[in-house]
């Protein structure tokens, strides 16, 4: 009792439950919308909800610490339902929305976790839509990873970590799935802080996060300038090497594959074989003996 007279009494807002109603119904509703000529969200979203994001928005600027507080603004559950039903419109978005742009801000500085992973599960849904119109230019590519990963060493829940670090490797996806290369500043901000996920990830719980690494090594590998990729080098080889060492077997079984993909992509990019990679071929024996030949055979010969 003593602790719920501590507990302010709670306000309910007639406008807020009116508006949340309403962005409720639009984001179940959001098939049949989609299917109307009569209705464009990205019209709708302009003239009546982006007042509301760009409410919050000024809010972080008039902040003196540069991040959005408890007492500095009310809860946000309306922001959070904006941002949820605009996920529900995710294939329809246009770039000239700057929903995105919008979106990622709310990412990188608002305080509130569960509004941030509701961003992100919304900012995931427009990169996995992959409507060009909707997605981030080149140059937000550096503060989206940067934004994921920030979230990611937020949560201390392992499937929250593992969206955030999905999101990642989806903004990574997105550049060299459009055949754009990887700019330095965006290819450091993926791989700089790999070495630390993957060391803090041996324990039995976490260890799925290792997959993350090396789908993202790949992904860097892929997108950056070819003279580059061997910058990957003091990373991604003893990364390789502890995967498919045979005394890591019991933690690293399912993850061989996908260091043996990394290690293919990366000779396949080499314009000769520097002697970092050809020395990995010392585990193609271990691999044998593990029973792994169906991995090995399957990647050396894709």
């Amino acid at each position: 009792n003593k602790i719920m007279n501590h507990v302010p009494p709670m306000v309910i807002h007639p406008q807020r439950l009116m508006w949340d109603s309403i962005f409720t119904a639009m984001g179940l509703a959001s098939t049949p919308l989609q299917d109307s000529a009569s209705f464009d969200f990205n019209d709708w979203y302009g003239q009546t909800t982006r007042s509301a994001i760009t409410s919050v928005l000024h809010q972080y600027q008039n902040n003196s610490g540069g991040d959005v507080t408890a007492t500095t603004m009310s809860p946000p559950i309306l922001t959070r339902r904006i941002v949820w039903m605009t996920g529900c419109f995710s294939s329809t978005l246009s770039r000239e929305t700057k929903i995105y742009e919008d979106f990622l801000r709310i990412l990188m500085h608002h305080s509130d976790l569960v509004l941030r992973l509701t961003t992100l599960q919304t900012l995931s849904s427009i990169l996995n839509s992959f409507s060009d119109g909707a997605l981030p230019s080149i140059e937000l590519s550096r503060a989206s990873i940067e934004a994921f990963y920030a979230l990611a060493d937020s949560c201390d829940e392992i499937d929250s970590q593992n969206l955030a670090l999905e999101g990642a490797g989806l903004v990574l996806a997105f550049i060299t799935g459009m055949g754009h290369d990887l700019n330095k500043d965006a290819a450091n901000a993926a791989v700089a802080p790999l070495p630390g996920l993957w060391d803090s990830s041996s324990s039995s719980d976490r260890i799925g996060l290792r997959k993350h690494a090396l789908s993202i090594l790949s992904l860097v590998a892929i997108g950056v300038e070819t003279e580059e990729v061997q910058l990957l080098h003091p990373i991604a080889v003893p990364i390789i090497d502890s995967t498919l060492d045979p005394r890591n077997t019991n933690q690293h079984s399912h993850l061989v594959r996908d260091a043996l993909g990394l290690w293919l992509t990366m000779l396949r990019l080499e314009n000769q074989y520097p002697t970092e990679l050809v020395g990995l071929f010392r585990r193609a024996g271990d691999l044998l003996n593990m029973d792994f030949e169906h991995f090995f055979t399957v990647e050396l010969y894709r």
